[in-house]
């Protein structure tokens, strides 16, 4: 036995992308002939492919891909039997994962020169870090008024201009939010906006209070002289005012 160093090849839609998702691998349970470029047969024709922690990312979607993941080395077509030692190699962050291969058939639908063999589409997306926090954890305003939410939302660290967010009230009955982030008071009390962004979420603390209306009153205190004063009334006293005149 001879370790031969090679590389597993596979079509793949990375982040929306048909792309060729190359792994570095050496073989050490076959023997290779360096002049034939051809791989000896083993027992029930099977190799084991041993790759680094560092393709682990590459290597991921073939343990969850539905069926046994094809490859062609050297000129012949093999197809996956199992990944072993992913798990353990995870965890860890260091260590071999071994690829095990048994011989299967070429396809038409191969690309034999080019060394990629037939796979049903395999879908990558590249994981990203989100965050979202609210410029403010609590608001305070009065019934029937508006406020805009504001949040700060970012992408692998950069700050993202226009994100997509999704707005929600947890008492409609007290206030209300649309899809733009502005709430409206409803009635006095207090409730949360919860504001959710790539699967993450913050919650902002919202109380309503009672609406102050604002008045000039215009009085004289004499025939010459002409005063003006502003006052600020709670808008239920007023009405209580208002029926006790009528």
């Amino acid at each position: 036995m001879r370790k031969c160093t090679n590389t597993l090849k596979y079509k793949a839609t990375l982040d929306g992308i048909d792309t060729i998702i190359s792994i570095p691998t050496y073989i050490d349970a076959g023997t290779a002939s360096i002049d034939a470029n051809k791989y000896y047969n083993l027992a029930n024709d099977e190799i084991v492919c041993n790759v680094g922690y560092s393709q682990l990312n590459e290597i991921q979607p073939i343990t969850e891909f539905d069926s046994a993941t094809r490859f062609i080395i050297n000129g012949r077509a093999f197809k996956t039997i199992y990944v072993n030692n992913i798990t353990s190699v995870a965890l860890n962050e260091r260590g071999i994962i071994m690829i095990k291969l048994k011989s299967d058939t070429f396809r038409t639908e191969d690309n034999r020169v080019a060394g990629i063999s037939y796979n049903v589409p395999i879908i990558i997306t590249t994981p990203h870090d989100y965050t979202i926090s609210a410029t403010e954890s609590s608001k305070s305003l009065q019934n029937t008024r508006s406020s805009q939410v504001t949040v700060i939302c970012t992408k692998d660290g950069e700050i993202v201009i226009s994100p997509i967010l999704t707005f929600a009230s947890s008492d409609i009955t007290i206030c209300i939010v649309n899809s733009n982030g502005i709430i409206q008071g409803v009635s006095e009390g207090s409730t949360t906006i919860n504001v959710v962004y790539e699967g993450g979420s913050t919650i902002i603390n919202v109380t309503i209070v009672a609406k102050i209306e604002i008045y000039n009153l215009v009085g004289s205190t004499s025939i010459n002289e002409t005063v003006s004063q502003q006052f600020k009334i709670n808008i239920n006293l007023l009405l209580i005012m208002k029926l006790l005149l009528v």
